[in-house]
């Protein structure tokens, strides 16, 4: 399952790219780290988050989209404002 959620994480904002529990890669029940590397490489993840008993292969989403979103956000509440004041 490939998921779009966002999250922050220590400042930094993440898209979840993917969730895989932790038995995924850990044969004999010990974390193999290679194998968490290759499953970040195939998904297209950049970071890993661990959270309970899951893995989370995240994307880091830059600073500069979040204001841009933001700006935008800010726009489209102009537009609606003005058309209401019309």
């Amino acid at each position: 399952m490939f998921l779009n959620e966002v999250i922050w994480h220590n400042g930094n904002a993440y898209k979840i790219i993917k969730k895989i529990k932790q038995h995924q890669v850990s044969p004999k029940g010990i974390l193999n780290k290679e194998i968490l590397a290759e499953w970040r490489d195939y998904v297209g993840a950049d970071h890993v988050l661990q959270q309970h008993d899951e893995f989370w292969l995240c994307e880091t989403i830059p600073e500069a989209i979040l204001i841009e979103d933001e700006i935008q956000n800010l726009v489209e509440e102009s537009v609606v404002s003005h058309k209401e004041n019309t």
